[in-house]
């Protein structure tokens, strides 16, 4: 109700300003919907690169673990998986 006022007042003002706030209005809620679009189609691969970096984290953290991965050198593994993952999910 008071977007109506307040275009009413301005168009009452100014006819020229009233159109630009209608077209900075319209450009901003565009920009909203391409971003819950973009957002929307990328939560998947999100929860996807999210739940193998919390799989990862788990694994290194396990104390039974520490000997495999010591014997079998799989630090540098679990290292280029982790930058892989952190670098999906910026």
């Amino acid at each position: 109700m008071s977007l109506i006022v307040y275009s009413v007042i301005i168009g009452r003002m100014n006819f020229w300003l009233l159109l630009l706030l209608a077209a900075v209005t319209g450009g901003s809620l565009t920009a909203n919907v391409h971003a819950n679009r973009r957002g929307a189609r990328h939560e998947e691969q999100y929860i996807k690169a999210s739940q193998g970096f919390e799989y990862l984290k788990r694994e290194v953290l396990a104390p039974a673990n520490g000997k495999d991965i010591r014997i079998y050198h799989m630090w540098g593994w679990f290292q280029e998986e982790f930058r892989k993952m952190t670098e999906s999910l910026a």
